[in-house]
């Protein structure tokens, strides 16, 4: 799975975790919010090593910003994490894949 997810990451630059979930879930059996967190860490390391090669590259304002950001939205999404059920979760990641592919 992480050989298949870190692959497309690194040719199309999609988010890791749209590609990670149903790999988790079909071949681990995870349930969805377990395979989210699988996904994540798959992600951040993966990233970490996409990173290392294109540190040169990288805009530093606007991504502080975003991982700030981001790092304080995720942390607030927990609790509603929890009580949120599979099928709300699953189609948002329908939503997001829709959103990406247009």
């Amino acid at each position: 799975i992480g050989l298949i997810v870190g692959l497309l990451m690194g040719i199309t630059g999609a988010g890791g975790a749209v590609i990670a979930i149903p790999l988790f879930q079909l071949f681990l059996g995870s349930t969805l919010k377990e395979a989210t967190v699988l996904s994540l860490l798959t992600v951040v390391l993966g990233t970490g090593v996409n990173l290392m090669n294109r540190v040169s590259a990288v805009n530093w304002k606007i991504s502080l910003g975003l991982a700030l950001s981001g790092s304080i939205a995720n942390f607030l999404s927990r609790p509603i994490k929890e009580f949120m059920p599979e099928t709300l979760i699953a189609l948002l990641l329908v939503l997001i894949g829709i959103f990406s592919i247009l």
